[in-house]
């Protein structure tokens, strides 16, 4: 599985771009903006969830267990910033969204 975007930086040090949004499903993230509590909420297929500060780097990788429709993801512990959120199928799918974290 490559992690290289279409840039050819990787993935984690680039930006999403609406071109990386694949996958033909319903993803919704709520309270958005937040104080650090967020829940997920998105098809079954869904294998792996990343968290992302704004420069990229990895703050959480979740797992998804078969069949789960969502996820409470807690960034009470970072501070208030914009986070990106990336949500992976079996495919190599991507979907991302942003999270403002507010305080």
């Amino acid at each position: 599985e490559s992690e290289f975007g279409p840039m050819g930086c990787y993935m984690p040090r680039c930006f999403p771009s609406a071109t990386d949004n694949k996958l033909p499903i319903v993803i919704d993230i709520y309270p958005n903006p937040t104080t650090g509590l967020i829940t997920a909420s998105y098809s079954s297929d869904i294998t792996r969830i990343t968290v992302l500060d704004i420069t990229g780097r990895v703050l959480k990788v979740f797992k998804i267990d078969y069949g789960s429709e969502s996820s409470v993801i807690d960034l009470r512990a970072h501070p208030a910033g914009i986070y990106n959120v990336k949500f992976e199928n079996s495919e190599g799918d991507v979907q991302w969204r942003k999270i403002v974290v507010s305080r």
